[in-house]
């Protein structure tokens, strides 16, 4: 089996300070997902590879209270009911 190199080459230029803070390479028929968590709360958004953001909101306990789309607009919303 042989291999193929790639090469990537990444300028940038600006007139003021930028600060870069994640880079992805991945390859064309793939597809990920970054997330970002709030401890001890649990997860409170999700990125996927095309910039498509889901942000979470949990209650005290870490459950999952409501999810909203990238807008902010409510796409879920759960309510926990206890028994007495």
């Amino acid at each position: 089996m042989g291999s193929t190199g790639s090469v990537l080459i990444l300028s940038a230029w600006s007139s003021v300070a930028i600060n870069i803070d994640d880079v992805a390479v991945y390859p064309d028929q793939s597809d990920f997902i970054t997330s970002t968590y709030i401890i001890p709360n649990g997860k409170n958004s999700e990125t996927d590879s095309r910039g498509v953001s889901n942000y979470f909101d949990c209650d005290v306990w870490g459950r999952l209270k409501a999810v909203y789309d990238q807008d902010k607009n409510v796409v879920k919303k759960i309510d926990y009911q206890v028994k007495p």
